[in-house]
C-alpha cells in the first residue's frame, strides 16, 4: 500500500514532514533554555526527557537524513565527487596515493574517507559518499557544541548549534549537499576549534590540545591546501593565550610542541613518496599545481564588488549571512544602548575584570572568531574561482561568530534577564526564519524525474572488452567509463584537464592565456600521462571529448589528437572499435581474442575486418 498517489503528492508529504523535522530542534532548545533559566519544580520530572541532550542531538540528525535523503538517490552534482570516488576505488588496488591518484586541489585525507563502506562489504558510490557528507556536518555541528559548552552555559551551546544544522539540512543546490573537497576540511576545522577553546578555557593544559593542532594544521594540509589558514588562525589564537597567561614557558618550547604534532603527517607522506619514487610527482602535482592554481587568468575576483556578489549568489549562502549580520546588528545595538545609558560594572568588579582580562576564555574566544572569519575569507578569495561549494569554509566560523555574541550577551550583568531573553529569541527567529524561508525553496523535481538508473549504460559494453584485471584510460573529464565498469583507471588523471592550464575552461571557446607557471604544469601532465600509458598501456583507450565529458566538450580545442606524442602512441598502439555513447573507443592491439563468457557476452575483434562481432545483449 503506497502513502502517496504519485511524485506530486510524495513531495508534499516529504516536504511537510521535513518543515515540521527542522523545527524540532528549535523547540527543544528552547525548552531547554527555559527549564534550566526558570526551573518549576513541578515540571522537572515530565520535562527531563524532553530535555535531554540525546533527544536534541537525535532530532538534529534526523532532520538532517530526512531533509537530504532524496539526494543520496540521485546521479554525479558535480565532476570532483565523480572523481573522488574514481580515485578511491583505484586506492583499493594501489594504496600509495600520489603514485596511484591525482585529485588537483585536494589531498589524500579527502580521498581515504570515501574508502569507508567498505568496511561494511558496501562499494562506495554516490550515495555512501553523501551520507558521509553528512555524518561530517552533524560531527562539525557537535564540535561546535562542545567548544561552545567549555566556556559558556550547555542551553546556549545547544543554540549555537540550530543555525548551521539547520542550514545545512535545508541545502538545495547541487553545489553544496555533494561530498566536496571542503567536507573534511570542515570537520578539521571544527576540531581545531574545539581543542583552541581548550587551551583558552585551561591555558596550563596546553600539551596535549597543541601538538593535536599541529596533528589538524598538516591534515588540513594534505586534504586541502586552502583550509590550512583557518586552522593555524585558531591554532595562533590558542598559542597566543598560552603566551599571555605565560603557561608556555620559553616561547620556542611552545612552537616547537606545535611543529612536531605537524611532522608525522609529513615524515610519512615523505618516506611513501620517496618509496615509491614519485616525490617529484608530488611536488609538481600538489604542491605546485596549488600554487599555480589561484594564478590561472580568469579574472575573479576583479575588485571587492565582484567578491561580495559572488558571496551573495547563491540563496542558501545569501540568508545565512543575513541571519547572521542581522544578529550582530541586533547585538551592537543593544551594546550601544546600554553604553549610552551609563550601564556599568562597579568598581570593584571592574577591578577584577581588568587584572583578570588576559584569562577571559570568552574574550579570547571572540578573537578566536575574528580570526578564523577573517582567515576563511582569505581563503575563499585566495582560490580566485568562484566556486559555490567554497562557501562551506565561512559556515563554521561565522557560526562561532554568533555563538560568542550569545555568550558575551548572557554573561553581561548590565544586560538583565530580560535583554538577555530578548537576544536569544532574535537568534532562535533567524535561525527559524532562515531555516523555513530556505525550505521554500524545495522542489519536486526529484519526485518527478526519478533516474531510471545511476550507472552509466556504457558500463557493460566496456566489459566486454576489458575484464576484471584489465586498466581503460579515459580522454577527457568524465568518469562515467571508470565506475560504470568497475574496471581500473590506468593513469593517476581521473580528468586531463591539468593538460589545459593555459586555458580559460569555462568560456566558450575557450581563451588561450598562458604563464610560465601555466605551461610549466601543463607540460608535466602532458609528459605524465604518456609516461603512465607507455608503462602500462590501457586495455581500452577512451576518447570522451564531447557532450559526454565536463567542460571539455570541443575536440578542436582538447582532442588528444592536438598532442602529437599522445596521438603517436594512440595510432601505434590502438585500433578503433567503436562510436557510442558520445564517446570513441580505442582497443588495444593484440591477436584476434575470445571476450568475457557468461552474461557479458562473446565477442571476437577482427582487426583485418574491423568489425566486431558476438552474442548478448546489444549495449546501444
Amino acid at each position: 500500500m503506497t502513502l502517496c498517489d504519485g511524485p506530486e503528492g510524495a513531495f508534499k508529504i516529504w516536504s511537510a514532514a521535513c518543515l515540521v523535522l527542522l523545527l524540532v530542534p528549535a523547540v527543544l532548545a528552547t525548552l531547554h533554555y527555559a527549564c534550566r533559566r526558570y526551573p518549576v519544580q513541578a515540571c522537572r520530572r515530565p520535562l527531563r526527557v524532553l530535555c535531554s541532550g540525546r533527544l536534541f542531538f537525535a532530532s538534529a540528525a534526523l532532520c538532517l537524513v530526512a531533509c537530504r535523503f532524496p539526494t543520496l538517490l540521485q546521479n554525479e552534482f558535480n565532476p570532483d565527487e565523480g572523481q573522488f570516488l574514481a580515485s578511491a576505488h583505484k586506492l583499493f588496488h594501489d594504496a600509495n596515493f600520489f603514485r596511484a591518484v591525482d585529485t588537483a586541489t585536494s589531498g589524500p585525507i579527502n580521498i581515504f574517507p570515501l574508502m569507508l563502506p567498505a568496511a561494511a562489504g558496501l562499494s562506495p558510490d554516490f550515495a555512501s559518499s553523501r551520507a558521509l557528507a553528512l555524518a561530517i556536518v552533524f560531527l562539525s555541528a557537535w564540535l561546535l557544541y562542545r567548544s561552545v559548552a567549555l566556556i559558556a552555559a550547555e542551553e546556549l551551546a545547544r543554540i549555537a548549534t540550530l543555525l548551521p544544522v539547520g542550514t545545512f539540512a535545508a541545502f538545495k543546490d547541487i553545489e553544496l549537499v555533494h561530498y566536496s573537497s571542503e567536507h573534511v576540511p570542515l570537520l578539521l576545522i571544527a576540531a581545531a576549534m574545539y581543542l583552541s577553546v581548550r587551551v583558552l578555557r585551561r591555558a596550563s593544559a596546553y600539551h596535549a590540545p597543541v601538538f593535536l593542532l599541529g596533528v589538524l594544521s598538516s591534515a588540513a594540509f594534505f586534504a586541502k591546501m586552502q583550509s590550512a589558514p583557518i586552522v593555524a588562525a585558531m591554532a595562533g589564537v590558542a598559542l597566543a593565550r598560552v603566551y599571555a597567561g605565560r603557561k608556555g614557558g620559553k616561547p620556542w618550547r611552545l612552537a616547537l610542541l606545535y611543529i612536531a604534532g605537524g611532522m608525522p603527517l609529513v615524515a610519512w607522506n615523505a618516506i611513501l613518496c620517496v618509496a615509491a619514487g614519485v616525490w617529484g610527482d608530488f611536488w609538481m602535482s600538489y604542491i605546485q599545481a596549488n600554487a599555480s592554481y589561484p594564478a590561472m587568468k580568469n579574472a575573479f575576483p576583479a575588485n571587492s564588488e565582484e567578491f561580495v556578489l559572488y558571496l551573495l549568489r547563491s540563496h542558501e549562502v545569501r540568508l545565512f549571512l543575513f541571519a547572521v549580520f542581522a544578529i550582530g546588528l541586533v547585538f551592537l545595538a543593544d551594546r550601544l544602548v546600554r553604553k549610552r545609558a551609563g550601564c556599568s560594572v562597579p568598581a570593584e568588579a571592574a577591578s577584577k575584570r581588568a587584572v583578570s582580562r588576559n584569562a577571559d576564555p570568552v574574550r579570547w574566544f571572540g578573537f578566536l572568531t575574528l580570526a578564523s572569519v577573517a582567515a576563511a575569507l582569505f581563503s575563499v578569495y585566495k582560490a580566485h574561482h568562484p566556486f559555490l561549494h567554497y562557501l562551506l569554509f565561512l559556515f563554521l566560523p561565522l557560526s562561532a561568530a554568533v555563538a560568542w555574541m550569545m555568550i558575551r550577551q548572557s554573561g553581561t550583568p548590565s544586560a538583565g534577564p530580560a535583554r538577555r531573553a530578548a537576544f536569544l529569541a532574535v537568534v532562535m527567529a533567524a535561525a527559524v526564519s532562515c531555516h523555513s524561508y530556505l525550505w521554500s525553496f524545495q522542489d519536486d523535481h526529484v519526485f518527478r524525474n526519478v533516474a531510471p538508473r545511476i550507472g552509466a549504460p556504457e558500463g557493460d559494453f566496456i566489459r566486454m572488452f576489458a575484464g576484471p584485471g584489465d586498466k581503460i584510460f579515459v580522454w577527457g573529464w568524465t568518469v562515467h567509463p571508470y565506475l560504470a565498469s568497475g574496471r581500473i583507471p590506468a593513469t593517476r588523471d581521473m580528468n586531463v584537464s591539468g593538460c589545459f592550464r593555459s586555458y580559460n575552461l569555462m568560456t566558450s571557446p575557450p581563451a588561450y592565456i598562458p604563464t610560465p607557471a601555466s605551461i610549466r604544469v601543463a607540460s608535466y601532465y602532458e609528459n605524465r600521462i604518456l609516461r603512465d600509458l607507455r608503462a602500462d598501456p590501457p586495455k581500452l583507450f577512451i576518447d570522451a571529448v564531447g557532450p559526454a565529458s565536463w567542460f571539455l566538450v570541443r575536440r578542436d580545442y582538447y582532442g588528444f589528437e592536438r598532442f602529437p606524442a599522445i596521438d603517436a602512441f594512440v595510432k601505434e598502439n590502438y585500433v578503433f572499435v567503436a562510436d557510442r555513447y558520445k564517446q570513441r573507443y580505442f582497443l588495444l592491439r593484440k591477436p584476434a581474442r575470445q571476450g568475457q563468457s557468461g552474461n557479458e557476452g562473446r565477442i571476437v575483434w577482427s582487426e583485418r575486418q574491423g568489425t566486431l562481432s558476438g552474442r548478448g545483449n546489444d549495449p546501444r
